[in-house]
């Protein structure tokens, strides 16, 4: 359940972002720059699948167990709190169409390089979290591979019947019960955290 709330949260998040920036450029005529916009996303998929394989590599090479619960703890409270930050702050401004589309004209006319900047670092900030939230939770309990991908369809599927179909949707509720959740889980990582420190102390 938890790793389909956070792919599903995250994704809906960055699905938004490439929502509103992809018309945006339909809207102003400046479909040539769609290209770059597709780069950015592409781009930090792939930093944000190394950034995982990275987090793994690290997790596996520690041999010794003191200093494993030790990671483990540390890592979880960081996450925890940086969970709780986007929850209660980044999500609120993360979809936020008129910011973003007043950033999307200041890149455009900055360089061609402009909206794939600015793609990329939004994407990579959910890619980022998303990593990090899933690897907490793997920590915790076992990769759930089909929580993990219905979550990333859910959302894709709910971002192409906006921005494609003009459907109307009132995502408030979506948000307000994956924020629920996600308060919950984070609650959790801090109890484990806090369970590995001790273990380490011991």
């Amino acid at each position: 359940m938890n790793h389909f709330i956070i792919s599903f949260r995250e994704c809906l998040e960055a699905t938004l972002i490439i929502g509103i920036i992809y018309t945006f450029l339909q809207k102003t005529n400046m479909r040539v720059q769609i290209k770059y916009l597709w780069a950015g996303v592409a781009s930090a998929i792939i930093v944000s699948v190394f950034v995982a394989f990275f987090l793994t590599f690290i997790n596996k090479s520690i041999q010794n167990e003191s200093m494993s619960k030790l990671f483990e703890s540390v890592f979880m409270l960081i996450t925890a709190g940086l969970l709780l930050y986007v929850v209660f702050w980044l999500s609120k401004s993360v979809s936020d169409k008129e910011k973003l589309e007043q950033l999307t004209s200041s890149a455009a006319q900055s360089n061609k390089w402009g909206i794939f900047l600015l793609v990329f670092f939004a994407i990579l900030r959910e890619g980022f979290e998303t990593v990090m939230f899933l690897f907490s939770s793997s920590l915790q309990t076992k990769f759930s591979y089909t929580g993990f991908s219905l979550g990333v369809i859910f959302a894709c599927i709910i971002g192409y019947l906006i921005f494609v179909q003009g459907r109307r949707f009132h995502l408030k509720p979506f948000f307000s019960a994956t924020t629920f959740f996600l308060v919950l889980f984070s609650a959790g990582m801090t109890a484990y955290g806090c369970h590995e420190m001790e273990e380490f102390l011991v």
